[in-house]
């Protein structure tokens, strides 16, 4: 036959009045859940969630960076490294006709954040190149700096 649905209030009254109806483990997980859901109430737009289509249906557009492809296959083009940031924005812009589309959770939300920045580490050794390794010398372990003996 086909499935018959009740609604959970009749359950419920069933439950707490009569124990021969349900055994004990579905009795305890049908408070459970009553419970949960009267929880649930209280919390603004959770009861609509439990409603919503699975992530994966809702997701309608996506936008990956080609420079972080996972698949490790290059386009066409080939990823030419000496981009400036402009060109690859206009890239990514001219790239957004995909399938689905990642939103960040916190994007619009109220969380507070701030746009300053907190701390600024120069690297002295960027734009010097590659170091020749056939000049580097590791000290003996004599004169490697030790921190103060407990």
């Amino acid at each position: 036959g086909s499935p018959v649905f009740y609604c959970l209030q009749d359950i419920m009254r069933v439950c707490s009045e009569t124990s021969h109806h349900f055994c004990s483990i579905t009795s305890k997980m049908l408070l459970a859940l009553d419970k949960w859901l009267a929880e649930q109430h209280t919390v603004p737009h959770a009861i609509p969630a439990l409603f919503r289509p699975a992530p994966v249906e809702r997701v309608k557009t996506n936008v990956n960076n080609p420079a972080y492809s996972g698949d490790g296959k290059l386009s066409d083009e080939g990823l030419n490294m000496g981009y400036t940031a402009l060109e690859i924005k206009s890239k990514m812009m001219s790239l957004e006709k995909a399938d689905m589309c990642i939103l960040n959770p916190l994007f619009g939300s109220d969380l507070q954040y701030t746009n300053r920045v907190d701390k600024v580490i120069i690297n002295p050794y960027f734009g010097l190149g590659a170091p020749d390794y056939s000049k580097i010398q590791i000290p003996k372990r004599e004169k490697w700096q030790h921190g103060p003996k407990c």
